[in-house]
């Protein structure tokens, strides 16, 4: 009875959406999201709203503490790829080795970190300048994000060009 009570006021509360209160429709009501890459966790995609076009590297689950995901400028995007490509040089210096990391600067703001940790398991660490907790790709992820990642700006182009709001 408690479960069907608690399912009842969910549901009231997920269809009494809709417009604000005040009768105004919101400003930025449509967005264009481009799925570029999907690894096991993480998901690579282009987002165009009326305020811009961003490269987003986002987890396939809610994440509660922040920090674990990116939201990019074309530009930005195709440094990070740039340095992700060196993902199968870097593995293959630090394979064997424990709690060892190389890092690469990635434009202006950013940095990759590879490492590898205690139990010699390796992972792609994006960093935005003052942030802590980094975006982590696993080497799969990094390799299947870097050649898109490196086209950003072309492909950013394309959706300004084809997407009109």
């Amino acid at each position: 009875m408690r479960a069907l009570l608690c399912w009842l006021m969910l549901g009231a509360v997920a269809f009494a959406g809709g417009e604000p209160a005040t009768g105004e429709k919101p400003d930025d009501d449509f967005f264009f999201t481009w799925r570029l890459a999907t690894s096991d966790r993480m998901r690579l995609s282009i987002n165009k709203s009326r305020r811009g076009t961003v490269v987003d590297i986002r987890p396939d689950f809610p994440c509660c503490f922040g920090g674990c995901e990116l939201s990019l400028t074309p530009e930005q995007a195709a440094a990070i790829g740039k340095a992700l490509t060196r993902t199968d040089a870097v593995y293959e210096r630090l394979q064997g080795t424990r709690e060892a990391s190389e890092a690469i600067v990635a434009g202006k703001d950013y940095r990759v970190v590879f490492r590898t940790d205690k139990t010699g398991r390796f992972e792609a660490a994006v960093f935005r300048e003052g942030d802590l907790i980094p975006v982590t790709l696993d080497r799969d992820a990094a390799n299947t994000f870097a050649p898109p990642l490196q086209k950003a700006v072309e492909l950013a182009k394309r959706v300004d060009e084809k997407v009109r709001f």
